[in-house]
């Protein structure tokens, strides 16, 4: 597994549960959980929340034992998107350096 997740700084995304991770153009490392939700009418500001924090806390996990996940040449983007059957990802919140961004 750590050779993929190395595989990350070299372009090429890393998927793991509902989580995504890849390197975007401008030096953030973005982590994107896929939130569970089938219907996008039922997607909420509190299940997004729920899944924000699954999304720390898995993260976390994966840092601990992956310390390059740390990412200490840019900043770290989470993202809760919703998924639209693969057609288009919709972004339900972004945290950047502890600042929430709703756009649900």
């Amino acid at each position: 597994m750590e050779s993929r997740i190395n595989l990350i700084f070299e372009g090429v995304p890393f998927k793991w549960d509902a989580m995504t991770i890849r390197l975007s153009s401008s030096e953030y490392l973005i982590v994107t959980w896929w939130t569970q939700v089938q219907n996008f009418e039922d997607v909420s500001k509190t299940k997004a929340m729920e899944d924000l924090e699954s999304l720390k806390h898995n993260f976390n996990l994966l840092r601990e034992r992956y310390p390059v996940l740390n990412y200490e040449d840019g900043a770290i983007e989470l993202v809760v998107a919703f998924d639209d059957s693969g057609k288009l990802g919709i972004p339900l919140c972004v945290e950047r350096s502890g600042h929430l961004e709703w756009y649900i």
